[in-house]
C-alpha cells in the first residue's frame, strides 16, 4: 500500500535551502571566533590581573541558583498546564523526597565549598550525580501521567493539547538531557584537573596565551579553576534555557492555531 502524501509537503528545494542555511551558519559562527581574536586579542584586560577568584565563584553561583529556581519553576508551570491525568492520584513518592533532600544537601556543599577551588571542583561531582538521579526520579514520576493524559486528549479529540504534551514530553523525557550532562561531566572533569594537575594548568596556560592578551598571562593558572565553573554553569544553564524558550514559542504557537483552525490527526 503506497502511503499518500499531500503535494504541499513535497518540497525539492529543501535540502538546498538546509545546506545554504547551514553553510552560513558555520561561516558566521568561525568567521565571527576569528574577528573577536584578531579584535580583542591585543586589548589589555588590567583588571583581570588582580581578580579575587572567590568574588567570581560567589557570583556564579548566586547566577546559577537565581537560574535554577526561575527554571524550575517554569517548568513546574508548564507541566501543570499540560497535564491532566495522574494515575497515581498525587502521589508523592519516597525517591522523590529522597532526590529533593540530595539536591538540597550537594547545592548546599557547592555553597559552603565556594571559597575554595579544591572544595568546589570536588563539590561539582556529587552535584552533578544527584542532578542526574533527581532528573531520572522525574521522569519515572511523570511517565504514567503523560501516558495517562495523552490517552485523555485522544478519547476527548483534543489533538492541540495532545501536541503540546508531545513538546513538554520530549523536553521533560527526551535524550538531550544526556547529551547535556555528559557535556557538563566533562567540564567537572576540566575543572578538577586544573585543579589539582600542575601540568594540565600548565599545558592549559600556554595554549590559551596565544589567544589571550599578553597582560594576562600570569593570570590565567590561577583563573583556570573558576574558568572552569563558569563554563560548567553556562554550558548548563545556556542550553536548557533556549529549550525553555523554544517550548514556550511552541506551545503559544499551537495554542493560537487552535483557536482559528481545527486539528485532526491523519
Amino acid at each position: 500500500m503506497t502511503k499518500r502524501t499531500d503535494p504541499d509537503d513535497e518540497d525539492s528545494v529543501a535540502p538546498l535551502w538546509k545546506w545554504a542555511i547551514r553553510t552560513i551558519g558555520l561561516f558566521a559562527s568561525v568567521l565571527g571566533v576569528l574577528f573577536a581574536w584578531v579584535q580583542l586579542r591585543a586589548i589589555p584586560i588590567p583588571p583581570l590581573e588582580n581578580t579575587e577568584p572567590t568574588y567570581i565563584r560567589r557570583i556564579v553561583l548566586a547566577l546559577y541558583y537565581a537560574c535554577w529556581v526561575a527554571g524550575t519553576t517554569i517548568d513546574a508551570n508548564i507541566q501543570k498546564e499540560v497535564y491532566r491525568n495522574d494515575p497515581q492520584g498525587g502521589n508523592v513518592p519516597r525517591e522523590a523526597f529522597i532526590a529533593v533532600a540530595g539536591l538540597f544537601v550537594v547545592a548546599a556543599f557547592l555553597l559552603w565549598a565556594s571559597t575554595s577551588d579544591e572544595r568546589i571542583s570536588m563539590a561539582l561531582i556529587p552535584f552533578l550525580i544527584v542532578n542526574i538521579i533527581g532528573w531520572r526520579v522525574l521522569v519515572r514520576r511523570v511517565d504514567p501521567i503523560i501516558t495517562a493524559t495523552a490517552r485523555e486528549y485522544e478519547q476527548k479529540g483534543k489533538f492541540h493539547r495532545l501536541e503540546q504534551l508531545h513538546v513538554v514530553r520530549d523536553y521533560i523525557t527526551g535524550g538531550w538531557q544526556w547529551a547535556r550532562f555528559a557535556l557538563m561531566g566533562l567540564i567537572v572533569l576540566a575543572a578538577n584537573l586544573f585543579t589539582f594537575s600542575a601540568a594540565a594548568r600548565s599545558s592549559a596556560s600556554r595554549a590559551l596565551q596565544d589567544f589571550l592578551p599578553t597582560n594576562t598571562a600570569a593570570a590565567i593558572p590561577a583563573l583556570l579553576p573558576v574558568a572552569a565553573l563558569c563554563l560548567f554553569v553556562i554550558a548548563a544553564e545556556t542550553w536548557i534555557w533556549i529549550l525553555r524558550a523554544r517550548n514556550a514559542i511552541a506551545l503559544r504557537t499551537i495554542g493560537a492555531l487552535a483557536r482559528r483552525y481545527t486539528l485532526l490527526p491523519r
